[in-house]
């Protein structure tokens, strides 16, 4: 199917755009989500969010190259699938880092450091 039926699909909201997606781009985003995660489980969780994401955003927009919306959207990975795997001590360490900073969590931290990236990525996207 090429791309131009698969987005009058989206257009139509028929559920059948999100199976040919996966027919035509399925390995595709697995494999890029693969190089950015390097997991199975979470390689597959992020290429259902992309067919979530393409669902959601399809209409208004309009892609040109389906093949390459699809892989940005798989690229824009939520950060909380990105896990880090620390030795206990060291761990502590930045637990204790953290906290001495005021925030309550792990997530309290990323949440803020990460707001602010976001901010300032629109801000130039702005100019």
């Amino acid at each position: 199917m090429t791309d131009a039926s698969i987005i009058a699909l989206y257009l139509k909201r028929s559920e059948q755009a999100i199976a040919e997606s996966q027919n035509a781009y399925g390995r595709y985003c697995y494999r890029v989500a693969e190089g950015i995660l390097n997991d199975v489980s979470d390689s597959e969780e992020s290429v259902n969010d992309t067919w979530l994401a393409a669902w959601d955003s399809i209409p208004p927009t309009l892609p040109q190259s389906l093949r390459a919306y699809l892989g940005t959207l798989t690229r824009r990975t939520k950060p909380s699938q990105f896990v880090v795997y620390l030795p206990d001590e060291l761990y502590e360490k930045v637990l204790q880092l953290m906290t001495s900073c005021g925030f309550a969590s792990v997530q309290e931290f990323l949440e803020t450091s990460l707001s602010g990236i976001v901010e300032d990525a629109s801000k130039s996207e702005m100019v």
